[in-house]
This record gives C-alpha cells, structure tokens and sequence, in this order.
C-alpha cells in the first residue's frame, strides 16, 4: 500500500511542477512578442509556442493518469468511494541512516514468511520424532474403580465395597519396514521443509540487499539533484533569462533551461519517492518499523 501512495504523491508533485514550468515558459510570451516586433526573428514565436505545446501535452498526460493511481490506492487502503482521492503531500526528509546489520537480523527474526516456514520445518521434524517413536513398544497402565453402591449380601466379605482394577497393555511393533517407510516419508518432508526454509532466507537476503542499495541509490540522486543540479541549472535560468530580456540572448537557450529545470525537478521528487518506496519495502521484508 505504501509503494502505492508514494506513486499516487510523486504524480501530485509532478503535476505540480509541470505546471509550473508551463507558467514559465507562458511568462516568457509577451517578452518573445516584444522582441519580433522590434525586428526580432518570428521564428521564436514559434518555437516557444512549441515548447509550451509538449509541457501543456506532458501535463496533460500525468493530469490524465491520476484516476488510475487513485483507485489503486483507494482499493488497497479499502475506501469505497469514486471520488479522487487528495494528494497526499510528499515531503523532503532526512537520510535514513539504516543498520545493514540490524536490519538482516531483524529480517531472519521478524520476518512473517520466514515465521510460517520455520514453524512448518518445525512441525515436520516433530512428525519425525513421533515415526520413530512408532518403531518401539507401547506400554499402557490403567487404574479403574467402579461404584456397585450398597452391599447386597450381608454375610458376604467384601460385599458392597467398590472394587478397583489395574491393566497393563503392550502394542508391539510387527511391521518394522512399514515403520521404516513412515521414518523416511517423515525425515523427506522435512528435508523439504527445510529447503523451502533456506531458498526463502536466500531470496529475502537478496530482496533486502536490493531494497538496501535501492535506498542508497536513491538518497545520492536527492542529494545530487537537491544540492547541486536543481540550484545550479535555477541560477543558469535566472541568468539566462534576464540576458533574453536584454537581447544578449537567444531564446533556445532560456528554452533549454527551462527544459533541465523541469526534468530536474521532476528527477529530485521521483528520487525522494523512490526512497520512500524503498523503505517501504525493507520495513515489510524486516516486519515491521526500522527506524
């Protein structure tokens, strides 16, 4: 469910910053127009024109997923509605700092799965004991008293006294190949068992490891693009633009800005969501909160 609101929150926040690239690019208009009716080159009308058409289709293509992503999510989460649901807001965060560590421990100790195969392994050797057990005799003891209530003949001794009764019985094992067959039977389930055991610890290992530098991968391109790419390529804008709007420079190049500022945006959000379903999934793998 968790992947699923991060997906459903990196779409908001998409959104959000596709617009606002459009209204950029939209503001850039009436400097455009100004400059092709000084004698400027009316080809960049045109080509911002363009520019604005392939955000405008951009934005209308995450707008257009939107109902998709909130039903997914209402559906896991159980909410019956049609309606949209709101846009979950996704917020920077600090670095996880996470325990490789801790956190394969916690996996082999917490983990449901791991639980349910274990306790199977488990059931399977105690069956094994009992196969054995079958191949020795069995020896019952009883004790039985039995009420006859009053006595009946007077002169008689012991007459009405409740009498007791002691059993002893043996069960001895005939058919030792057929008790060896159970043994076997008994000891290959759970071998089985066991094996279903190891495979899963080896594939949840492999799962964590993956999930563990998925976090990481993700953590470097937040601390990339939020301290070094989306600042820069921001001041490049800046810069690039007051330059148009002197005539010391060619509109491709504010564009061109625009264009980076934009995928850089949207590539810091993906990254910080990708983080998040990342912890998500560690968090399922180990049972529970690793932080």
């Amino acid at each position: 469910m968790r992947k699923a609101w991060y997906e459903y929150a990196w779409l908001g926040r998409a959104v959000e910053i596709t617009r606002s690239n459009l209204d950029l690019l939209k503001l850039l208009e009436p400097v455009v127009q100004r400059r092709v009716q000084a004698g400027g080159n009316q080809s960049e009308i045109l080509r911002l024109q363009v520019e604005i058409g392939k955000v405008q289709n951009r934005l209308e293509s995450l707008e257009d997923s939107r109902p998709a992503l909130s039903a997914a999510l209402a559906a896991l989460v159980g909410w019956k509605g049609r309606a949209l649901l709101p846009w979950p807001v996704l917020e920077e965060s600090e670095p996880a700092r996470l325990d490789r560590e801790k956190l394969v421990a916690l996996l082999f100790e917490k983990n449901p799965d791991l639980a349910v195969l274990d306790k199977e392994a488990a059931t399977r050797g105690e069956e094994v004991g009992a196969a054995r057990m079958e191949r020795y005799p069995d020896f019952r003891f009883g004790l039985s008293w039995f009420q006859t209530g009053g006595a009946r003949s007077g002169g008689v001794r012991g007459s009405g006294n409740d009498p007791w009764a002691f059993s002893i019985g043996v069960k001895i094992p005939l058919w030792v190949g057929k008790y060896d067959t159970e043994i076997r039977a008994a000891q290959a389930s759970r071998e089985a068992a066991l094996g279903k055991l190891k495979d899963a610890k080896n594939n949840l290992f492999s799962s964590l490891e993956l999930a563990l530098y998925k976090e990481r991968d993700a953590e470097r391109r937040v601390a990339l693009y939020r301290d070094s790419l989306v600042p820069r390529v921001l001041r490049s804008y800046e810069v690039t633009r007051k330059a148009y709007e002197a005539g010391k420079a060619d509109l491709l190049d504010t564009v061109d800005q625009l264009r980076l500022l934009l995928e850089f945006r949207l590539a810091l959000w993906r990254a910080r969501a990708d983080r998040g379903k990342s912890l998500a999934e560690i968090e399922a793998l180990c049972g529970g909160e690793i932080r």
